[in-house]
């Protein structure tokens, strides 16, 4: 994964500086197991394009793999923020690949900081955020819907009766007028 984001973020810097608009890509990391150098090349030079067409006409741009896309989101200075689809999951299942990215937080939030807070007899509640920070590692399912967010957190909380009140998610702007991001009270 490592390669791709080398391979594709100067070239993606590239389309931000040029149409001074953030963007947030999605891909499918490729490997040469299953592709040659040549195939790669292609799948990566198809993301940019893309990002370029996102870039200049400020609306989402769809890949014919249904993992590559590019989406325009305010941001200053205008960044170019990768979201790879990664295979730990086994399937391509957006709700198995949520659950399987947000299990773990959760659970460390659910069982530490939030327990404690709910133990001492305060009122808590839980921020989901699907905005890219600058410079994170962190990664995010940023085209999940609130519904598809709202299932997969209620089957982990589930198995922590009692410890949230509520559930909100800050949304990723979905179009160039999403100036300001949605929130969604997911659960309540």
């Amino acid at each position: 994964m490592a390669d791709a984001e080398k391979t594709l973020q100067s070239r993606l810097d590239a389309v931000v500086k040029a149409y001074q608009r953030s963007l947030l890509v999605s891909y499918l990391p490729q490997t040469k197991a299953d592709h040659t150098k040549e195939q790669i090349d292609d799948y990566y030079s198809n993301v940019v394009q893309l990002a370029e067409q996102a870039a200049m006409t400020g609306s989402p741009a769809w890949g014919d793999d249904g993992m590559a896309s590019a989406q325009p989101f305010p941001g200053s200075p205008p960044t170019a923020h990768l979201a790879p689809f990664t295979d730990t999951t086994g399937s391509a299942f957006l709700g198995t690949q949520l659950e399987a990215g947000l299990k773990a937080p959760l659970t460390k939030k659910l069982t530490g900081q939030l327990k404690d807070a709910k133990d001492k007899g305060w009122p808590t509640a839980l921020v989901l955020d699907q905005l890219p920070r600058p410079n994170s590692k962190s990664r995010t399912v940023w085209i999940a819907s609130p519904e598809g967010v709202a299932t997969v957190v209620q089957r982990i909380l589930n198995n922590h009766p009692g410890v949230v009140d509520q559930v909100w998610l800050r949304q990723a702007p979905v179009t160039q007028s999403d100036v300001v991001s949605k929130v969604s009270m997911l659960i309540g």
